[in-house]
């Protein structure tokens, strides 16, 4: 035995040893060759890289596009002349770089604007919460990029005088077509009328106001107020915007070629005085309004559903509701709200298709019938989002469903239980309820989707509950939209918006190539 390992050992020597020989060259082989890749292949592996970057920005020097120019002569030279690569701009100034010189922070952005001559520039400027921001760097940012700057996704942090800044900028912005604006709404513990600082302030009618081809708007920020601020209301396709007054909601009706509204109403109900004083006069014509969203107090609610007169309405979404009771609304309520969402119905001239709302909202004993008016839903998704919901409250809701004949015309069925909702065994009964409304509309229903938060609840595979959703996958042909991972439901349920095009999520990711999607 010994003189066989002596015999093999040499070969073993040998096979190590050229082993180690060839991986350099192995290296040089793929590097060389890499090297000799075509231009137009080269700058397409750019694109990739640059585009699944999500960490690096402007003022880094680790990302993506500055490490590809720093590799070779050859790649610097391509990476210099593709514009492509240097067009989308994610410029966070207050993080690590506030006390270097002004030429500091600019010079890498006029490089960024430059190079990426003559294409459109995506800039999302983030500045850090806590952190007093410079607006003179902020608008000459602005100002800098403005002829070609084509979307716009400022996140101000606690700097609301920021908005007001960037309103007020002396600048054009000919290819302007999405701006979002985000900032924090800290209660200062007075009253609108109160307010010292916000308070009479004149309308603002900036840059913004006159941007020709500005059509998609979202104005998240709580203690700037119409009519402190102007848009081209009537050019505008999509809005998504806190309204803190009645009087905020008078460009209704100037919304002509809306086709995505979504409103949050963050007064107190009860302001009879001022809906009576809303000079709009009478209902509201939105001819092109397909998807509304509209979450606040359901007396707001109702009142703005009320006087909405639409054409093509496809999609309504009303799941953030704040009622009179801690877990929801009563049954008064519910009954109202259910009222004027079918009075909404009636008045479109196409039929509603996609219906998102609170389970809670059907539990009156008026509301299936009232929902017998909604029959003309294709997709309806129920939601609970109360922090302290009644769980036999909704799994009652869920069994009258069941076995009613409302919303027979399902063909996509979806049930989003919140994390904090409900208990730890609660979701059982809910899914349970939840699936009797699936077998009950096997003849329409094509799809079946539920969304669990807490996902530290596994559902073994042999449980009834997976069963039953098996058997409706095989026997009846309805489609999951969701899988099993490690005993874990992951849903892939992706809520269709007001188009065909990419989700109002999806695009927002793409515009500003970002990992996590920070649209609230």
């Amino acid at each position: 035995m010994e003189t066989e390992l002596t015999a093999l050992d040499p070969h073993a020597v040998e096979s190590s040893e050229q082993s180690t020989r060839a991986h350099p060259l192995d290296l040089e082989f793929d590097a060389s060759s890499l090297r000799r890749f075509p231009v137009e292949l080269l700058k397409s592996l750019f694109e990739l890289c640059v585009a699944h970057d999500k960490e690096g920005h402007v003022l880094s020097e680790d990302a993506m596009v500055r490490v590809l120019s720093r590799t070779c002569r050859r790649w610097r030279m391509i990476t210099h002349s593709t514009p492509s690569l240097w067009q989308i701009m994610q410029i966070n100034t207050m993080q690590d770089y506030r006390f270097k010189p002004r030429a500091a922070i600019l010079y890498p952005i006029y490089e960024y604007f430059e190079r990426s001559s003559p294409l459109p520039i995506t800039c999302h400027l983030t500045l850090k919460a806590g952190v007093v921001c410079d607006e003179q760097y902020i608008r000459h940012i602005i100002s800098m990029l403005s002829p070609r700057l084509r979307h716009l996704n400022v996140e101000c942090g606690p700097a609301v005088c920021l908005v007001y800044s960037l309103m007020q900028l002396q600048c054009d912005l000919p290819a302007l077509q999405s701006l979002r604006v985000s900032a924090c709404d800290f209660d200062l513990g007075y009253s609108d009328d109160e307010d010292p600082e916000y308070a009479n302030m004149t309308p603002l009618v900036g840059v913004f106001s006159t941007s020709p081809h500005l059509t998609d708007v979202s104005m998240k920020v709580g203690r700037f107020q119409y009519p402190q601020f102007v848009l081209p209301w009537s050019q505008l396709k999509e809005l998504d915007m806190r309204i803190r007054n009645v009087q905020e909601l008078q460009f209704l009706s100037d919304l002509e070629n809306m086709e995505s509204l979504s409103l949050t109403l963050t007064w107190y109900a009860g302001c009879e005085r001022d809906w009576r004083a809303l000079a709009i006069g009478g209902q509201v014509e939105v001819p092109r309004l397909r998807y509304l969203r509209i979450q606040g107090i359901y007396e707001n609610i109702t009142q703005v559903l009320d006087i909405l007169q639409p054409c093509v309405l496809l999609d309504v979404d009303i799941s953030q509701i704040r009622g009179s009771r801690h877990d929801g609304v009563s049954d008064i309520e519910a009954d109202e709200l259910l009222g004027s969402i079918a009075a909404l119905h009636r008045r479109s001239s196409c039929s509603l298709r996609r219906l998102t709302l609170p389970v809670p909202v059907f539990s009156s004993p008026r509301a299936m019938f009232i929902a017998e008016d909604l029959a003309a839903v294709e997709e309806l998704c129920l939601w609970l989002p109360f922090s302290r919901c009644n769980d036999k409250l909704c799994v009652d809701v869920l069994s009258n469903l069941a076995s009613t004949s409302a919303f027979q015309n399902v063909k996509t069925l979806h049930l989003d239980i919140q994390q904090g909702c409900v208990k730890a065994f609660e979701p059982f009964a809910l899914l349970s309820a939840f699936l009797g409304i699936a077998e009950a509309r096997t003849g329409t229903l094509e799809h079946l989707s539920f969304k669990l938060l807490n996902h530290w609840m596994g559902m073994v595979v042999e449980s009834e509950y997976v069963q039953r959703m098996r058997k409706l996958e095989q026997e009846a042909g309805v489609a999951l939209l969701g899988y099993f991972e490690r005993g874990v439901w992951q849903s892939s349920y992706n809520y269709l918006r007001w188009g065909t095009e990419n989700t109002t999520r999806e695009r927002h990711l793409e515009r500003f190539q970002l990992e996590n999607d920070t649209w609230h």
